[in-house]
């Protein structure tokens, strides 16, 4: 049975570790080369892109590079520093990718002025929200209803709603992204 964190003894982890700390690039390829697979199983799981598993490696092979002055081996080895670093790097790429789409998603949405209600593409987009916002819980739809239709704030919204700014932001991006999702099925 093989372990899924490589093992190595103390002697030669630290003597990579001395090597690393030299700024030996040589000393890099090896941490590569023992270290890659175990990390990439990590990442793995949390991005659930190979695709994606490969830059988050990469890009966190470049930091544990970059930082490892910052590195102390009394505090932890440097396979579950690096696995702090590979975890916190493919979270961040998540949370990016997760803006990114919500960027996307505010300029699909919007916030539809009255005035261009009138228009017959504007109607139609109304109408298509409207059949959208059917499908969201209550507690959804209400957060939306006020934001879309009576063009109010989110700080208005949540003065109206009586409820409190943190919670009302919550609802309004759960919302946001429920109806992202029956918008891309329509």
């Amino acid at each position: 049975m093989s372990s899924a964190v490589p093992r190595y003894s103390a002697e030669s982890e630290a003597n990579l570790v001395q090597r690393l700390y030299a700024r030996d690039e040589s000393a890099m390829t090896i941490f590569y080369s023992n270290y890659r697979a175990a990390l990439y199983r990590v990442i793995l799981r949390i991005v659930k892109s190979p695709d994606m598993a490969d830059d988050v490696l990469q890009e966190s092979m470049l930091k544990i590079w970059l930082s490892f002055a910052h590195y102390d081996a009394g505090r932890s080895r440097l396979f579950t520093w690096a696995l702090n670093i590979c975890q916190h790097q493919a979270i961040d790429t998540l949370r990016l990718k997760a803006n990114r789409q919500w960027t996307k998603m505010d300029d699909i949405i919007g916030c539809i002025p009255a005035k261009q209600m009138a228009t017959p593409a504007a109607s139609m987009l109304s109408s298509d929200l409207a059949t959208c916002l059917a499908y969201l819980k209550p507690i959804y739809r209400e957060v939306l209803e006020y934001r879309f239709y009576q063009q109010m704030s989110v700080e208005e919204t949540a003065k109206h709603l009586d409820m409190p700014l943190g919670t009302l932001k919550s609802r309004n991006r759960e919302a946001m992204r429920c109806l992202l999702l029956i918008w891309k099925k329509s």
